[in-house]
């Protein structure tokens, strides 16, 4: 009997501008590998390192019975999700003992809402006239890896409940936005790829195309026609 294949294209979920076009084969229902799209305008059917190992190992569930190494290279083997995480875990031992019990997402919910409110009625019996009750929440944000819409809907939530903000992005990126505002004068428009052809010189300076950019290094870059010059701060 032949098994049944099927290619779904869709769009890489993690933080990154380029955005790759990502195709997954999938057999009998199961995702057995996932490679980029050639037709995508940018990533034109390559991976970044990182997404083409952890789509095809790291990030997936172990073949059922195999050891974990042959998980890694079994990438059509049956696959067994009980591995996944499918539902809240509550800590019952101390913290760092890595002990934890599962729980309903109702409970896990009404946890957090009493801790929340706890802190939100601590503040405002100690209230500070002009400073927000629930300033002593930090709302650090994360956009790793989520929808656009996944990652700006909390910003209502703890915007009503007056949390303290990381303005404009998460902790790691405002040192970024910070030094590109400095040296660029804007930290949100970058460097348009498909202007490299238009270029008599590129100079890439502080940063390593091959790692941080690959497409941008593996076809933009090269198909530029003038010269590229890198100022690597690490030698390579």
């Amino acid at each position: 009997m032949s098994q049944i294949k099927e290619f779904v294209r869709t769009t890489c979920p993690r933080d990154c501008y380029d955005a790759c076009g990502i195709v997954v084969l999938k057999r009998q229902g199961e995702i057995v590998r996932v490679k980029g799209d050639p037709e995508h305008p940018v990533s034109r059917g390559s991976l970044c390192g990182k997404c083409a190992i952890a789509y095809n190992g790291a990030w997936r569930d172990y073949p059922r019975g195999s050891a974990k190494g042959d998980a890694l290279l079994r990438a059509d083997a049956l696959r067994d999700r009980t591995q996944r995480l499918s539902q809240p875990l509550k800590r019952i031992g101390a913290k760092g003992k890595g002990q934890f019990t599962p729980i309903r997402w109702e409970e896990a919910l009404d946890l957090i809402a009493v801790k929340l409110k706890t802190i939100l009625d601590n503040n405002k019996n100690n209230h500070t006239p002009h400073i927000a009750q629930g300033s002593s929440i930090l709302h650090t944000h994360y956009t790793g890896t989520c929808s656009l819409i996944a990652g700006a809907f909390p910003l209502r939530f703890f915007n009503r409940i007056g949390a303290t903000e990381v303005d404009p992005d998460t902790v790691c990126n405002k040192a970024g936005h910070a030094a590109l505002e400095m040296i660029f004068g804007d930290s949100i428009n970058g460097f348009d790829p498909r202007t490299a052809k238009d270029a008599a010189c590129i100079l890439v300076w502080g940063a390593n195309p091959s790692a941080c950019a690959p497409h941008a290094h593996k076809h933009w870059l090269r198909q530029a026609p003038g010269k590229v010059i890198v100022i690597d701060p690490i030698r390579h």
